[in-house]
């Protein structure tokens, strides 16, 4: 199989929101609002706007992947998981 850059989410909203209910299971009800391309080489995925909350995810371009709650940093749970379904949804680094 042939896989997508992870630059290349910034296109797919779906996948987004599946990777951000990925990563914020057992935070709290969370809801995926956008994501938006950094100049720095990382998107973020953003939590809904309004939520209450700051919590967003940096993903590189080069694979390393990042929680946020505010400015403090997260666990991101079972990485293998999380690659799986990334992966799943035809991106890869």
């Amino acid at each position: 199989m042939e896989y997508k850059s992870l630059a290349d989410l910034i296109n797919d909203q779906k996948a987004c929101k599946t990777i951000f209910q990925l990563v914020t299971t057992g935070c709290g009800p969370t809801e995926f609002g956008h994501v938006e391309d950094s100049e720095l080489g990382y998107l973020t995925l953003w939590e809904k706007y309004g939520s209450g909350t700051t919590r967003h995810i940096h993903i590189t371009h080069d694979g390393s992947i990042e929680h946020y709650y505010g400015d403090e940093l997260e666990p991101i749970g079972n990485i293998f998981t999380l690659v799986d379904q990334i992966r799943s949804l035809g991106y890869s680094a």
